[in-house]
């Protein structure tokens, strides 16, 4: 799988995607909820009894419709709040694929370099097979004492073992980035592509601009603060009194008693309602809208205030890990080779002891493993400076100017 195909598959696939897209449905519920007409359902009342008079009875019969409306614009309100809720949930998914590229960007070096690691690690494993051989023969002749084939049994154990955690490390960092694409197939997630070199960013402060105003997280603080200002504004609202208009119909049965005759009688009433808002005004509910209002004003002050600090942070750590990898790479890989090969040479023919040897070897390991590191840190960092400012191009970064190298040290 390259990278873009892995980004592709995790724009689809990712866990976090899924659930953001999930969320977003929660904004379209309330949508349709707001778009109710009236939150109250109309109460139908009826009644039916024996009225009775001196000496006669009669039967009485009634029926009431009574409906509670909303007066004061409160629907409009629950409208408006619904949209923002949407947009809120909607930029969940934005912030999301922003956090999921960085996630599935940075588990896809990760892999590249587990793979380098095993080779590393294989090549180790090689050279201290080839010395064990080659000591076998000196202490043969008498050349070495024995001493030195149980050191080069050591060093081949050592080198073996590295292997072995250097294929785990492959076997994990697979499944750390079918984690982050949300593929069901780890051990099928071999990375294709090589690593990309490290460049310099043009500057926090570049970068924190062009990133401000499309930032999700950003945008997701601000959307709070307007959610949270049109549920205080439907809150307030909610306080005005709802009157309850009514319709009832009555029909009183005709009674007859001596010397009385009552014919039937039929009544139409209209009814009104008014709640009086002397000690229930929503005070409660207002207040804590109030309050939210508040507290998502100050979340995004704050965040808007650490935002450029954030970003100069994460710049400056990938430049430094920029130049810290390519001096690195340049003064250790380009020679590792080159190393190797003289060591052995110098070894086979007795220039050098096997301790020697043995000891310059380790510091190469060394070298050769503190340039990988450096590189892990570079694309651990410009994840999190991605996670901060979106997905970069090639246009946002400079060349690491190449340290000037010297021959000096050189194995010959």
């Amino acid at each position: 799988m390259t990278l873009p195909e892995a980004l592709a598959f995790a724009a689809q696939h990712a866990p976090p995607v899924l659930l953001a897209k999930a969320e977003t449905q929660v904004g379209e519920a309330e949508v349709v909820a707001a778009r109710q007409a009236q939150p109250f359902n109309p109460t139908l009342s009826v009644g039916l009894g024996r009225r009775q008079q001196a000496n006669g009875t009669g039967l009485d019969a009634q029926i009431g419709l009574q409906q509670q409306l909303e007066v004061g614009g409160q629907r409009r309100k629950r409208k408006e709040s619904a949209r923002r809720f949407r947009e809120l949930t909607a930029l969940g998914l934005d912030a999301a694929s922003w956090s999921v590229h960085a996630d599935v960007h940075w588990a896809f070096e990760r892999a590249l370099l587990a793979e380098q690691r095993l080779a590393l690690a294989k090549e180790r494993v090689a050279v201290s097979q080839q010395l064990l051989g080659m000591a076998k023969r000196r202490v043969a002749v008498g050349d070495e004492s024995s001493v030195v084939v149980e050191v080069a049994t050591a060093e081949l154990a050592l080198a073996q073992n590295s292997e072995t955690a250097a294929q785990a490390d492959v076997d994990t960092s697979r499944m750390a980035l079918a984690q982050a694409t949300g593929s069901q197939e780890p051990a099928e997630l071999q990375p294709i592509g090589k690593l990309e070199p490290p460049a310099l960013t043009k500057g926090g402060p570049h970068l924190a601009g062009s990133a401000i105003q499309t930032n999700p997280t950003l945008r997701k603080a601000h959307a709070a603060t307007r959610v949270a200002e049109a549920d205080l504004a439907v809150a307030r609202r909610n306080a005005w009194p709802s009157p309850t208009v009514g319709v009832s119909f009555a029909r009183e049965g005709a009674t007859s008693t001596p010397g009385n005759n009552n014919p039937a009688s039929t009544i139409w009433m209209g009814t009104l309602q008014v709640p009086i808002p002397s000690f229930a005004r929503n005070q409660g509910t207002v207040a804590r809208s109030r309050a939210q209002v508040r507290v998502a004003e100050a979340r995004h002050k704050t965040t808007l205030v650490q935002f450029n600090s954030m970003v100069g942070i994460a710049a400056a750590r990938v430049d430094a890990a920029a130049h810290r990898s390519t001096a690195l790479e340049t003064g250790v890989v380009s020679a590792f080779e080159r190393s190797l090969t003289a060591l052995r040479r110098a070894y086979e023919v007795g220039e050098l002891s096997f301790l020697e040897v043995a000891q310059a070897l380790q510091r190469l390991w060394a070298a050769r493993e503190q340039a990988l590191d450096a590189r892990a840190d570079y694309h651990e960092a410009f994840a999190d400076l991605e996670r901060l400012v979106g997905p970069l191009e090639s246009g946002e970064f400079g060349v690491v100017e190449t340290p000037t190298s010297t021959d000096e040290g050189e194995l010959r």
